[in-house]
Protein backbone atom coordinates (compact mmCIF):
# COMPACT_ATOMS: atom_id res chain seq x y z
CA UNK A 1 0.00 0.00 0.00
CA UNK A 2 2.94 2.36 0.54
CA UNK A 3 4.18 1.66 -2.98
CA UNK A 4 0.71 2.09 -4.43
CA UNK A 5 0.01 5.33 -2.55
CA UNK A 6 3.26 7.07 -3.43
CA UNK A 7 3.23 5.93 -7.07
CA UNK A 8 -0.38 7.03 -7.41
CA UNK A 9 0.43 10.45 -5.94
CA UNK A 10 3.05 10.86 -8.67
CA UNK A 11 0.42 10.07 -11.30
CA UNK A 12 -2.17 12.36 -9.73
CA UNK A 13 0.29 15.22 -9.41
CA UNK A 14 1.41 14.74 -13.01
CA UNK A 15 -2.20 14.92 -14.14
CA UNK A 16 -2.87 18.01 -12.02
CA UNK A 17 0.11 19.79 -13.54
CA UNK A 18 -0.32 18.74 -17.19
CA UNK A 19 -3.99 17.74 -17.62
CA UNK A 20 -2.64 14.94 -19.82
CA UNK A 21 -5.74 12.89 -20.63
CA UNK A 22 -3.68 9.71 -20.91
CA UNK A 23 -3.21 9.91 -17.14
CA UNK A 24 -6.86 10.36 -16.24
CA UNK A 25 -7.94 6.69 -16.35
CA UNK A 26 -4.90 5.47 -14.36
CA UNK A 27 -5.49 8.12 -11.68
CA UNK A 28 -9.15 7.13 -11.38
CA UNK A 29 -8.17 3.47 -11.13
CA UNK A 30 -5.60 4.28 -8.44
CA UNK A 31 -8.14 6.23 -6.41
CA UNK A 32 -10.67 3.41 -6.74
CA UNK A 33 -8.08 0.93 -5.47
CA UNK A 34 -7.29 3.11 -2.43
CA UNK A 35 -10.95 3.60 -1.59
CA UNK A 36 -11.59 -0.14 -1.79
CA UNK A 37 -8.60 -0.73 0.48
CA UNK A 38 -9.84 1.75 3.10
CA UNK A 39 -11.23 0.27 6.30
CA UNK A 40 -14.96 1.08 5.97
CA UNK A 41 -15.36 1.40 9.74
CA UNK A 42 -12.33 3.47 10.74
CA UNK A 43 -11.32 5.27 7.54
CA UNK A 44 -7.75 3.99 7.84
CA UNK A 45 -5.32 1.89 5.82
CA UNK A 46 -2.75 -0.71 6.69
CA UNK A 47 -0.06 -2.55 4.72
CA UNK A 48 -2.43 -5.07 3.18
CA UNK A 49 -5.28 -4.44 0.78
CA UNK A 50 -8.68 -4.16 2.49
CA UNK A 51 -7.25 -5.05 5.90
CA UNK A 52 -9.51 -5.38 8.95
CA UNK A 53 -6.85 -3.52 10.92
CA UNK A 54 -7.97 0.00 12.02
CA UNK A 55 -5.01 1.48 10.17
CA UNK A 56 -1.98 3.64 10.94
CA UNK A 57 -1.26 7.33 10.52
CA UNK A 58 1.81 6.85 8.34
CA UNK A 59 -0.08 4.82 5.76
CA UNK A 60 -3.03 7.21 6.03
CA UNK A 61 -1.02 10.26 4.97
CA UNK A 62 0.02 8.92 1.59
CA UNK A 63 -3.44 7.63 0.72
CA UNK A 64 -5.08 10.88 1.85
CA UNK A 65 -2.64 12.92 -0.24
CA UNK A 66 -3.56 10.83 -3.27
CA UNK A 67 -7.29 11.37 -2.69
CA UNK A 68 -6.77 15.09 -2.17
CA UNK A 69 -4.58 15.54 -5.26
CA UNK A 70 -7.01 13.61 -7.46
CA UNK A 71 -9.92 15.59 -6.06
CA UNK A 72 -8.52 19.11 -6.46
CA UNK A 73 -7.58 18.33 -10.07
CA UNK A 74 -11.14 17.02 -10.66
CA UNK A 75 -9.77 13.67 -11.77
CA UNK A 76 -11.72 11.90 -9.02
CA UNK A 77 -13.65 14.25 -6.69
CA UNK A 78 -13.70 13.13 -3.07
CA UNK A 79 -17.20 12.30 -1.85
CA UNK A 80 -18.68 13.41 1.45
CA UNK A 81 -18.89 9.88 2.83
CA UNK A 82 -15.19 9.27 2.37
CA UNK A 83 -14.33 12.70 3.75
CA UNK A 84 -16.24 11.77 6.92
CA UNK A 85 -14.23 8.55 7.16
CA UNK A 86 -10.95 10.45 6.77
CA UNK A 87 -11.88 12.75 9.63
CA UNK A 88 -12.98 9.74 11.72
CA UNK A 89 -9.57 8.18 11.40
CA UNK A 90 -7.71 11.38 12.25
CA UNK A 91 -9.93 11.88 15.28
CA UNK A 92 -9.17 8.31 16.40
CA UNK A 93 -5.40 8.87 16.48
CA UNK A 94 -5.57 12.37 17.97
CA UNK A 95 -4.39 12.96 21.50
CA UNK A 96 -2.92 15.65 23.71
CA UNK A 97 -4.64 18.20 25.92
CA UNK A 98 -6.31 19.89 22.95
CA UNK A 99 -6.27 17.03 20.45
CA UNK A 100 -3.46 18.51 18.38
CA UNK A 101 -1.04 15.59 18.73
CA UNK A 102 -1.20 12.23 16.97
CA UNK A 103 -0.06 8.66 17.47
CA UNK A 104 1.02 6.03 14.95
CA UNK A 105 -1.78 3.56 15.71
CA UNK A 106 -4.89 3.26 17.82
CA UNK A 107 -5.98 -0.37 17.99
CA UNK A 108 -9.09 0.59 19.95
CA UNK A 109 -10.51 3.57 18.02
CA UNK A 110 -13.39 4.29 20.46
CA UNK A 111 -10.80 5.12 23.16
CA UNK A 112 -8.46 8.12 23.22
CA UNK A 113 -4.78 7.14 22.90
CA UNK A 114 -2.34 8.20 25.60
CA UNK A 115 -0.55 11.46 24.87
CA UNK A 116 2.76 9.79 25.73
CA UNK A 117 2.42 7.78 22.53
CA UNK A 118 2.34 10.88 20.32
CA UNK A 119 5.34 11.50 18.06
CA UNK A 120 6.50 14.51 16.10
CA UNK A 121 6.33 12.62 12.79
CA UNK A 122 2.76 11.43 13.24
CA UNK A 123 1.66 14.79 14.66
CA UNK A 124 3.13 16.52 11.60
CA UNK A 125 1.45 14.07 9.23
CA UNK A 126 -1.98 14.33 10.87
CA UNK A 127 -1.67 18.14 11.06
CA UNK A 128 -0.74 18.33 7.36
CA UNK A 129 -3.63 16.11 6.31
CA UNK A 130 -6.22 18.04 8.30
CA UNK A 131 -4.99 21.26 6.74
CA UNK A 132 -4.83 19.98 3.16
CA UNK A 133 -8.23 18.28 3.36
CA UNK A 134 -9.83 21.28 5.05
CA UNK A 135 -10.92 19.25 8.06
CA UNK A 136 -11.75 21.04 11.32
CA UNK A 137 -8.97 21.74 13.80
CA UNK A 138 -9.37 24.12 16.72
CA UNK A 139 -7.01 26.99 17.38
CA UNK A 140 -5.88 25.23 20.57
CA UNK A 141 -5.16 21.99 18.72
CA UNK A 142 -3.26 23.86 16.01
CA UNK A 143 -1.12 25.60 18.62
CA UNK A 144 -0.46 22.31 20.40
CA UNK A 145 0.68 20.68 17.16
CA UNK A 146 2.94 23.60 16.25
CA UNK A 147 4.54 23.65 19.68
CA UNK A 148 5.42 19.97 19.41
CA UNK A 149 6.94 20.39 15.94
CA UNK A 150 8.96 23.43 16.99
CA UNK A 151 10.30 21.50 19.96
CA UNK A 152 12.22 19.31 17.50
CA UNK A 153 13.55 21.54 14.75
CA UNK A 154 15.79 20.14 12.00
CA UNK A 155 19.31 20.01 13.38
CA UNK A 156 18.27 19.43 16.98
CA UNK A 157 18.29 15.63 16.76
CA UNK A 158 19.02 12.75 14.37
CA UNK A 159 17.94 13.64 10.81
CA UNK A 160 14.46 12.37 9.94
CA UNK A 161 13.55 13.26 6.36
CA UNK A 162 10.10 11.71 6.72
CA UNK A 163 9.26 13.94 9.66
CA UNK A 164 10.86 16.97 8.00
CA UNK A 165 8.68 16.59 4.91
CA UNK A 166 5.34 16.40 6.69
CA UNK A 167 6.25 19.16 9.16
CA UNK A 168 7.33 21.42 6.29
CA UNK A 169 4.07 20.70 4.48
CA UNK A 170 1.94 21.22 7.60
CA UNK A 171 3.52 24.49 8.74
CA UNK A 172 3.61 25.98 5.24
CA UNK A 173 -0.01 25.07 4.60
CA UNK A 174 -1.16 26.31 7.98
CA UNK A 175 0.23 29.86 8.11
CA UNK A 176 3.08 30.62 5.70
CA UNK A 177 3.70 34.06 7.20
CA UNK A 178 3.70 33.00 10.86
CA UNK A 179 6.63 32.96 13.25
CA UNK A 180 6.33 29.17 13.44
CA UNK A 181 6.84 28.78 9.69
CA UNK A 182 9.70 31.29 9.66
CA UNK A 183 11.54 29.41 12.41
CA UNK A 184 10.96 26.02 10.80
CA UNK A 185 11.85 27.29 7.33
CA UNK A 186 15.17 28.70 8.50
CA UNK A 187 16.04 25.42 10.19
CA UNK A 188 15.03 23.09 7.36
CA UNK A 189 16.83 25.11 4.68
CA UNK A 190 19.98 25.29 6.82
CA UNK A 191 20.02 21.54 7.38
CA UNK A 192 19.19 20.53 3.81
CA UNK A 193 21.77 22.84 2.27
CA UNK A 194 24.46 21.89 4.80
CA UNK A 195 24.00 18.14 4.36
CA UNK A 196 23.47 17.88 0.60
CA UNK A 197 26.41 16.15 -1.10
CA UNK A 198 28.25 18.72 -3.21
CA UNK A 199 30.99 16.66 -4.90
CA UNK A 200 31.57 13.30 -6.52
CA UNK A 201 29.22 10.80 -8.10
CA UNK A 202 26.56 11.43 -5.46
CA UNK A 203 26.54 15.22 -5.83
CA UNK A 204 23.08 16.68 -5.37
CA UNK A 205 21.85 13.81 -3.21
CA UNK A 206 21.60 13.32 0.55
CA UNK A 207 23.39 10.53 2.40
CA UNK A 208 21.06 7.95 4.00
CA UNK A 209 22.56 8.48 7.45
CA UNK A 210 19.24 9.23 9.08
CA UNK A 211 16.14 7.60 10.59
CA UNK A 212 14.81 5.07 8.02
CA UNK A 213 17.77 5.79 5.74
CA UNK A 214 19.03 2.24 6.15
CA UNK A 215 15.75 1.00 4.71
CA UNK A 216 15.21 3.46 1.88
CA UNK A 217 18.77 4.36 0.94
CA UNK A 218 19.96 7.37 -1.01
CA UNK A 219 16.89 7.45 -3.28
CA UNK A 220 14.66 7.74 -0.19
CA UNK A 221 16.57 10.60 1.44
CA UNK A 222 17.05 12.48 -1.82
CA UNK A 223 13.41 12.16 -2.87
CA UNK A 224 12.19 13.44 0.50
CA UNK A 225 14.80 16.21 0.54
CA UNK A 226 13.51 17.37 -2.84
CA UNK A 227 9.92 17.08 -1.65
CA UNK A 228 10.70 19.32 1.33
CA UNK A 229 11.98 21.99 -1.06
CA UNK A 230 9.13 21.41 -3.50
CA UNK A 231 6.56 22.42 -0.89
CA UNK A 232 7.25 26.10 -1.58
CA UNK A 233 6.40 25.82 -5.26
CA UNK A 234 3.99 22.90 -5.75
CA UNK A 235 1.60 23.42 -2.86
CA UNK A 236 0.03 26.83 -2.45
CA UNK A 237 -0.92 27.62 1.14
CA UNK A 238 -4.53 26.82 1.92
CA UNK A 239 -5.43 30.50 2.31
CA UNK A 240 -3.42 31.79 -0.65
CA UNK A 241 -4.45 30.94 -4.20
CA UNK A 242 -3.32 33.93 -6.23
CA UNK A 243 0.47 33.82 -6.07
CA UNK A 244 3.35 31.61 -5.06
CA UNK A 245 5.28 32.22 -1.87
CA UNK A 246 9.06 32.48 -2.19
CA UNK A 247 11.22 30.35 0.12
Amino acid sequence: MYSHGIAAIALAEAYALTQDQDLLAPVKSAVDYSLKAMNPRTGGWRYDFASEDPGDTSQFGWQAMLLNSASVSNAAPLGGHHRVLLQRFLDSVSTGKSGGLAVYRNLNPPSRPASEQASVAMTAEAFAMRTMLGLPMSAQATLEAKQMLLSQLPGSSEPNFYYWYYATLALFQSQPHSEAWTLWNQSIKRELLATQVSQGDDAGSWDPRCIWGGHGGRIYTTALGCMCLEVYYRYLPLYQSDSLTSP
